[in-house]
């Protein structure tokens, strides 16, 4: 974060600072990805030790 002030904030750490901000307080729903589009192979099989009662 002690980028962002370089150069009068305009420099690039700056501009994705604001980027990112500025689309997560935009209040429309971030599109949702196909599940065709989903490759579930790089995923880590799932571990019963580790789940949540609300995923049981």
């Amino acid at each position: 974060m002690s980028s962002t002030p370089e150069n009068g904030y305009d420099n690039d750490v700056a501009q994705i600072t604001r980027n990112v901000i500025t689309r997560f307080l935009d209040p429309t729903p971030f599109p949702a990805v196909p599940a065709e589009e989903v490759d579930d192979v790089n995923r880590v099989p799932s571990n019963p030790e580790y789940e949540h009662a609300d995923q049981k």
